[in-house]
């Protein structure tokens, strides 16, 4: 007998967050850091942590790691763009000075460019009661295909 998979996930999608993906994850202080990101076997919680020290996901199951994860079940919601404060920060409301959008914080990312804005197309976030995780894909339909897999597990 096959699993029973919570929500609406399907194969595919229970394919896509178990084996993963890269994104540039955003956080309050500091520049953003690509960071490796996958569900356990079960869909009970996602999980991240820095590109270069992924598990190696064909020798366990996805729980046995110590990192940072948000459970599935303190999941809310999955907002698409510039929704949350973390996001919101890189960019400041139109200034009549400037007559247009300026960036937020002066921020440098990894690749060491400095005020370097994140496309909202792009972005997605997951969002719990205790806290955000703040991600930014490669491209929109990267982006749109991973938030309407964590999607279906609400």
């Amino acid at each position: 007998a096959s699993a029973q998979l919570p929500g609406r996930v399907n194969k595919n999608t229970h394919a896509l967050l178990c084996r993963g993906g890269v994104f540039l994850k955003h956080c309050r202080r500091g520049a953003p850091h690509r960071r490796f990101v996958w569900c356990d076997k079960e869909l009970e919680n996602v999980y991240w942590c820095a590109f270069d020290r992924r598990p190696d996901l064909s020798e366990t199951d996805g729980k046995r790691f110590r990192g940072k994860r948000i459970p599935i079940t303190e999941l809310r919601a999955v907002t698409a763009g510039f929704e949350t404060e973390v996001l919101k920060s890189f960019v400041r409301p139109r200034s009549i000075s400037w007559g247009g959008l300026v960036p937020g914080r002066r921020r440098t990312n990894s690749l060491g460019e400095v005020n370097r804005q994140a496309k909202e197309s792009v972005c997605f976030s997951l969002v719990s009661e205790k806290r955000t995780l703040d991600l930014e894909a490669d491209t929109e339909q990267v982006r749109n295909h991973w938030a309407d897999a964590f999607r279906q597990l609400l």
